[in-house]
């Protein structure tokens, strides 16, 4: 496989015309295994669903700027070294 450059192997972008605010996007963050991931409490649509060894999961309905400026703002400022994101698109029936 090819590399793309720096340690990238693979990369996508998906373009969408309509996003709506009330979506829930599930961020899992998982960070290098000396990273000590401190206790975050749930805020104002963003919820904590799990914090396990190296990985944080988040699901919110925020902005992903706001997300990670609250992470930050609860003591994590350490980059992840991996990130997935779940969300749903669904076809408007009009």
């Amino acid at each position: 496989m090819r590399s793309l450059g720096k340690g990238l192997i693979f990369k996508m972008v998906e373009e969408f015309d309509d996003v709506f605010e009330d979506e829930i996007t599930t961020l899992t963050l998982t960070f290098a295994d000396d990273v000590e991931i401190p206790e975050i409490p749930d805020a104002e649509g963003i919820h904590v669903v799990e914090i396990t060894n190296n990985q944080l999961v988040i699901k919110h309905i925020r902005d992903d700027d706001e997300v990670y400026d609250y992470i930050k703002s609860c003591g994590l400022t350490s980059r992840p070294i991996k990130l997935s994101i779940e969300f749903c698109v669904y076809e408007d029936s009009e």
